[in-house]
């Protein structure tokens, strides 16, 4: 299915079965008990009683009998047995029915015919029949269980819904892998309007694969292969569905899992498993109408959500929030007058509400759509042929997308004056960026003033010669600015180097600067403490966007109130980046023998040592608060009475318990004091001397938006000079705890003394409420687990401790030791689970880090590096931001992923995510030993198997002589998580505050040729080809005779990748391999500016394929002849559709003979034909099928370039003189 489906091999769990089987009839003296089964004639499915792994309940079902653990269908899904005593039988009317040990009935099937002389027999497809003994015509079976799915499509089953009858066929997941009642998630054909395909959960509709055009669904990407699938789509006034289609690549199924995910896979005889054949790739866009109604998602733009042209916000505020759900309304009526913009490459919108005609065309469907104002937008019904029927759509255009594919053509309905708008504007957008046109520039306040020919007024930064901003700085601010996107950032739109001239083209901030407002004792009254507090608000979201949430981590090193803009409705926007600094992955903090900024705002640590973090811009932020609260500068406020800046003043009425008198003398009729309080309280937290102190500007967001009790300040720094002296941190603990409390029952605790401990029914909660640390019992199960949950969704655990060792009771108990040792204990006081830990501690404690981390560490030292232990070193099944994927080479620490054993099992199942090691590291997703999927090596910008844009992605992979690490990139925020489930899937969520809820917003994309080692050593993978392997050049299939058959392993000689790797050559990259005869290959180390490194193959080469993305350049050894041989056949193949050798056998230049069938005129074979047999002919590729090389056109001249045929023709020796002798 494309975009919509994933699909990863699902083996469900362990069930029993019996082996006892019978033929595939009964007839209605016969019975099926528990013990007994029924068997397809071919062997492929059996029918019998089983029961799921962790379960004693019994269910009749049906199961592949290569794989008894692959259940197809259950017929008493909602009703088990308790016992081995169930019977199925038929009876004399055809109705099958499953009685109990007390001949109560659990199950029956139905029928609105009776029969004379019914069986029930097991077909080779899997479908459960009942019909007339003599009558095998489908169209007359009087019941079958492919009109009932359960979780699982097979080839032949339909999907939808029949008009006449009105019985519906969809297929919903199992509720557990140990319980297959109906779950929570349905995949079915909407037959509303025109039929699509959705998933739902329960009744809210999660993901639209969309409607069918003819070739596919509009959701999928891309066209499939011939030979990977034949699904098909039939509407007519009797019914409308969707059938599952066979494959010549093996025998397929289609899952709903218990999770609400569809999975496409095939059965592989070869390694008798199930291998996926296609995984889309399923991003934040795919959730249903995430961005409102008439409005388009794109992945790759930010914000993903953007209005049709004609078309504005429903609601401005809420869409700058980034809540879309509201969508976009029209900017002007409706009007016979309007017209139609195309947008291309189109996911159509929901069909629910449409109306379509097959038979009318584009032309006639436009204008149907515009004598009827409640129609919205047209479209083609197939495109198949140019195109053909109507598609119209009525009211909101919903769940629109921009395609990752081809897409369709969707023709959306505008007035004419908003179109005319938008062609004025498309000329200039694609000037912006290299010349500035303006119809009036005007100098104000250093700053030139103009306005774009379209009337967007503009402000151009021109650099002074003597500002001290050097080139460097320049280009470090347009690098920066370029990358960010918040609406409490200054939007950059454009830019100019011409000689010593620099330029910065922003947008134009009516309002200028807030310190040409705050500290002006006319204007200042412009801003009552609503707008003041907005302000703050404003500044500090924008601060977080730079610290945590953009992909680099951005100090800006001078936040001021010049530096903020505000713009026409007041909101702020941090501008000048000319001094920011931006770090990737862990790297938070750096040192500067040249310290530049502004005094006043910036920290102790950074003017005094050239020190800066992030906590150097929250001091700052601190400074500017105050500056917002009073009015004042803090440099040059000058105290009556004493030498104190602002600063100290601030702190000498908080000590004094008259904060209140800080605040500006204009706003003693406006204000709240409860929010002006807090206001100066925070900003105190965050001008505190020691940088530890401050806290992040995550925490001051929520520190500002709560009501939470907040730490006592410190002195500011700057206020004496020198470090105050030494006491507890702010953050370490809260007032309200008593040295001897034993017991942590308060939510807001998050550090565990050696005098503490935590029970069962206690939790522990991080600084921020993001996580809790408690007791937990997974799914239906009794036992007890110690695990970190988010806050906000308590069913997500992302680590457990006892994940092998469950707690029976509720009595556990988690103590650490004097020496820094974490020890779970159990009733009886036995050790169920504990740390451990190289070091011993003088005074340990725990902690519940707002990242999800639980540490030990020393009670005063809160470097990361030093932390005696920490949870993120031994990840369970879940990553997220601050954890690393990879191995310490000094501590032999390997941390890695492993699924949960099973929804209700946290114990470690089978599969494992991890960075192997071996040559150069690479990821890789396995099953036990076996590797099932290589994520492949970091080239420098993403792995190299990932075919997505890197645009929205900053993850890192750091590789060194200590360590080697994979790394969420530092714009995921800590509510993003990549987990790896029971069913070896990799799921990427992120958490949505508007709907509470996880949305999937990676699933990565997967097919056929993803499967590791598909085609054996030294091939490639194509999944445009059929086949879809093909030998490297210079390369023979090791068995022609499998190689025909599709068996592309290469027998038992596949062997492990062997790398040779180097950062710092690169030109020697060739001559090293060609010394070495084991050399197979090479490529570049690091794909970033032109290429850098060298990483050298030695043996097979293995898992290779033709990337769907950018991919990479690979240099493979091969022979000089045949080098040769295959540049001259190369130039020949370029040249063969322009001209043709005019005889009938011929020899090409690089030695290859052809025949050239020239069509004669009086032949019979018209144009038409002709040019049926070239396109017939192109699209084939088989051994026992005549090879296409070339055609030619030309006046009357028609001609067929084919491989030539030594032995020419069939009937040439079955009808020659001497037939026997020759064959």
């Amino acid at each position: 299915m494309g975009r919509f489906f994933v699909i990863l091999v699902r083996c469900f769990l362990l069930f029993t079965f019996t082996n006892s089987s019978t033929p595939a009839i009964i007839n209605p003296s016969q019975s099926i008990r528990d013990g007994d089964s029924l068997l397809s004639d071919g062997g492929s499915f059996e029918l019998g009683f089983f029961h799921p792994a962790n379960s004693t309940n019994r269910y009749l079902g049906l199961w592949f009998t290569k794989s008894p653990q692959t259940v197809v269908w259950v017929a008493n899904r909602e009703t088990p047995f308790s016992d081995r005593f169930g019977v199925l039988n038929i009876t004399r009317e055809g109705i099958l029915i499953l009685y109990s040990r007390s001949s109560s009935i659990v199950w029956s099937s139905n029928s609105s015919r009776t029969a004379e002389n019914p069986v029930a027999e097991l077909l080779e497809s899997g479908n459960l029949v009942v019909r007339e003994a003599n009558d095998k015509n489908p169209a007359n079976f009087l019941w079958q269980s492919f009109d009932y799915p359960c979780d699982t499509m097979l080839p032949g089953m339909k999907l939808g819904i029949n008009f006449v009858t009105r019985h519906e066929s969809s297929v919903s997941s199992w509720k557990s892998s140990e319980d297959p009642a109906r779950g929570e998630f349905s995949f079915l054909l909407d037959p509303n309007g025109y039929p699509q395909l959705v998933l739902k959960k329960g009744n809210i509709t999660l993901v639209r694969a969309g409607s069918w055009n003819g070739i596919r669904f509009t959701a999928q990407t891309k066209s499939k292969p011939d030979s990977i699938s034949t699904d098909e789509f039939v509407l007519n006034e009797k019914e409308g569905y969707f059938v599952f289609g066979n494959t010549s690549l093996g025998f397929p199924r289609l899952t709903l899992t218990p999770e609400g995910i569809p999975q496409r896979s095939i059965w592989n005889d070869r390694t008798h498993q199930w291998q996926f054949i296609e995984i889309a790739q399923i991003d934040i866009c795919e959730q249903y109408s995430i961005c409102g109604p008439n409005a388009y998602c794109h992945v790759n733009n930010s914000p993903i959500c953007a209005c049709l042209d004609g078309f504005m916000p429903r609601s401005p505020r809420d869409w700058k929030l980034s809540n879309w759900s509201g969508g976009c309304v029209r900017r002007t009526p409706c009007s016979d007058k309007d017209r139609f913009e195309n947008y291309t490459r189109m996911k159509l919108p929901d069909t629910s509400s449409s109306w379509y005609n097959k038979n009318t065309g584009l032309e006639e469907c436009k204008g149907i759509c515009l004598k009827n104002c409640s129609c919205t937008a047209y479209a083609n019904l197939d495109v198949r042929g140019g195109g053909s029927g109507c598609l119209i759509w009525f009211g909101g255009l919903i769940d629109t997308r921009r395609s990752t594919g081809d897409g369709q053509d969707l023709y959306v309905r505008i007035a004419v004056s908003d179109l005319e708008n938008i062609e004025k504007k498309r000329p200039v957008d694609k000037k912006k960026q290299a010349v500035i046109i303006a119809s009036s520039v005007i100098l104000v306040l250093g700053l030139l003033i103009g306005t774009l020919v379209d009337g967007q007024e503009i402000a151009v930064k021109r650099l002074s010669k003597s500002s001290g901003q050097g080139m460097d700085e320049f280009k470090n601010e347009v690098m920066l600015i370029a990358k960010l996107q918040h609406r409490n950032l200054v939007k950059l739109l454009g830019f100019c180097i011409h000689k010593d001239e620099k330029m910065l083209i922003y947008e134009y901030m009516p309002n200028k600067s807030l310190d040409s407002i705050i500290f002006d004792l006319t204007r200042n009254k412009l801003l009552d403490w609503s707008r003041r507090i907005h302000i703050i608000g404003g500044i500090a979201r924008g601060l977080v966007y730079l610290h945590h949430d953009s992909r680099l981590r951005i100090i800006h090193r001078d936040i001021k109130a010049s530096n903020i803009l505000l713009d026409n409705e007041l909101n702020p926007k941090i501008s000048d980046f000319g001094l920011a600094r931006m770090f990737g992955g862990d790297q938070a903090e750096a040192n500067t023998n040249r310290v530049v900024g502004t005094y006043g705002y910036m920290s102790p640590e950074y003017a005094l040592d050239g020190h800066f973090s992030v906590k150097s811009d929250v001091f700052s932020f601190g400074v500017l608060v105050l500056e917002i609260v009073s009015g004042k500068k803090n440099r040059g406020f000058c105290h009556p009475d004493q030498n104190l800046n602002l600063l100290g003043h601030a702190w000498i009425l908080w000590t004094k318990g008259t904060p209140l008198d800080l605040i500006d003398e204009c706003l003693s009729d406006s204000h709240v004091s409860v929010e002006v309080l807090r206001c100066i309280h925070v900003a105190l937290l965050c001008v505190q001397q020691r940088p530890e102190d401050r806290p992040t500007m995550s925490s001051v967001v929520v520190m500002l938006g709560s009501e939470n009790p907040l730490p006592q300040p410190k002195q500011p720094g700057f206020f004496m000079g020198k470090n105050p002296p030494e006491q507890g941190s702010s953050s370490s603990k809260h007032e309200s705890y008593s040295a001897n409390e034993v017991t942590l029952t308060s939510l807001e605790a998050r550090i565990i003394y050696r005098s503490q401990s935590i029970r069962d029914g206690d939790t522990a909660v991080s600084a921020g409420g993001s996580f809790e640390l408690g007791f937990f019992s997974p799914g239906s199960s009794a036992k007890r687990y110690l695990g970190i949950w988010y806050k906000k969704s308590p069913r997500t655990v992302l680590w457990v401790a006892n994940r092998e060792v469950p707690v029976s009771d509720s009595l556990g108990v988690l103590n650490i030791s004097s020496k820094g040792i974490l020890v779970l204990y159990s009733s009886t006081n036995d050790i169920v689970w504990s740390s451990n830990s190289s070091r011993t501690a003088e005074n340990p404690v725990a902690e519940l880090l707002e990242s999800g981390n639980l540490v030990v560490r020393e009670e005063n030292d809160s470097n990361p590096e030093n932390f005696l232990w920490q949870s993120f070193d031994h990840p369970c099944d879940t990553f997220i931001f601050g954890m690393k994927l990879g191995s310490n080479f000094v501590t032999k620490i390997d941390k890695f992923l492993s699924s949960w054993r099973s929804a209700e099992d946290p114990a470690r199942g089978e599969y494992s995510f991890l960075i192997d090691t071996h040559g150069y590291p690479q990821l890789l997703l396995k099953r036990g030993n076996i590797t099932r999927f290589r994520a492949g090596s970091w080239n420098g910008i993403k792995f190299v198997s990932n075919s997505r844009s890197v645009s929205n992605s900053s993850n890192e992979f750091v590789l060194n002589s200590k360590e080697v690490y994979y790394q969420f990139g530092i714009q995921r925020s800590v509510h993003s998580r990549l987990t790896l489930s029971p069913s070896g899937d990799l799921q990427s969520n992120t958490w949505n505050d508007r709907t509470n809820d996880w949305v999937l917003t990676d699933a990565g994309q997967y097919d056929q040729c993803e499967n590791y080692a598909t085609c054996g050593p030294n091939t490639r993978c194509e999944m445009s080809r059929s086949p879809i392997c093909v030998c490297l050049d210079g390369f023979v299939p090791k068995s022609p005779a499998d190689w025909n058959f599709s068996d592309w392993s290469g027998g038992d000689e596949i062997a492990r990748h062997v790398f040779w790797y180097d950062k710092s050559i690169v030109k020697e990259c060739e001559g090293l391999c060609l010394k070495n005869c084991s050399c197979t290959a090479y490529a570049n180390l690091d794909v970033r500016n032109g290429g850098s490194g060298c990483l050298i193959w030695f043996g097979d080469l293995i898992d290779t394929r033709r990337s769907t993305g950018d991919g990479q350049d690979l240099y493979v050894r091969m022979n000089a002849t045949e080098l040769d041989m295959l540049k001259r056949k190369r130039t020949f193949s370029k040249k063969k559709l322009a001209g043709i050798v005019s005889s009938a056998i011929g020899i090409l230049t690089g030695g290859q003979q052809i025949a050239v069938k020239r069509l004669s005129k009086s032949s019979g074979q018209g144009l038409d034909e002709f040019k049926n047999e070239v396109m017939l002919i192109a699209k084939l590729q088989h051994r026992n099928l005549v090879k296409l090389l070339g055609c030619c056109i030309h006046e009357d001249e028609r001609m067929l370039i084919y491989e030539y045929m030594p032995n020419k023709s069939l009937d040439s020796f079955i009808f020659g003189a001497n037939p026997s002798e020759i064959i």
